[in-house]
């Protein structure tokens, strides 16, 4: 049982993923009626686009009884967001079994209407899928759902979330500015490795001349949230 926050070296990209498992006040409440606890031993490909840490997606909840549904408090909300959903089937399905389910709360149109299923969309079981709900408006409080679909014989399932807030930064970026965090990323790879590619991301940007804008998420914009057994 993983009670710590989990980050670099377990994510390249050094995000803080926080368990459920620890409670306070307004954080993941509003728990679904039927909400059970899984794991897995085996190894998930997560080789896509966000590279969420294995061990985070090797835990999920399920809702047995056809609902997941949580309530949270986010900091410095209300704003614009990018929200990701982590999902990988972990579960053995027999042939006629099927896991679908859509997204019901809070109700956004572009997405709510589609039908989720894990093993299909991630074209295989124990494989990562991350659907994203891009420049999305977020309250203070999060009400989310996701509700099993009338043909579906389980529940949905979730293995983590992301939430990122959208910071405004300055419009101009200056050259002096674009080498500082060139040499910052330099230094970091010395250390750790942890920004190589966004380092030669830099250096292409900076000698095509089009470094205009740089989208940073600290740590206190982004909630990285797992649910852990």
């Amino acid at each position: 049982m993983y009670l710590m926050c989990i980050r670099y070296p377990e994510d390249p990209y050094d995000r803080i993923w926080e368990s459920d498992l620890g409670k306070r006040q307004n954080f993941l409440v509003g728990v679904a009626a039927g909400t059970e606890r899984i794991n897995t031993t085996r190894n998930i490909a997560i080789e896509t686009r966000e590279y969420p840490p294995v061990k985070v997606m090797q835990t999920a909840v399920v809702g047995t009884k056809g609902l997941l549904s949580y309530r949270l408090n986010l900091e410095d909300f209300p704003g614009n967001a990018r929200a990701y959903a982590y999902l990988a089937e972990i579960e053995d399905l027999s042939q006629n079994e099927t896991r679908k389910f859509k997204l019901e709360q809070p109700f956004i149109a572009d997405y709510s209407n589609a039908v989720v299923n894990i093993a299909e969309n991630a074209n295989g079981s124990y494989t990562l899928y991350e659907p994203s709900y891009m420049n999305v408006s977020l309250e203070f409080v999060l009400s989310f759902s996701f509700k099993r679909t009338p043909d579906s014989t389980r529940g949905p399932l979730l293995n983590a979330m992301e939430i990122s807030k959208y910071q405004e930064i300055a419009s101009k970026t200056l050259k002096q500015d674009c080498k500082f965090l060139i040499s910052v990323c330099i230094r970091e790879n010395r250390y750790s490795g942890a920004c190589i590619e966004e380092t030669q991301q830099l250096h292409m940007l900076y000698q095509m001349n089009k470094l205009l804008t740089i989208l940073l998420f600290s740590s206190k914009f982004c909630k990285c949230i797992f649910l852990l057994v």
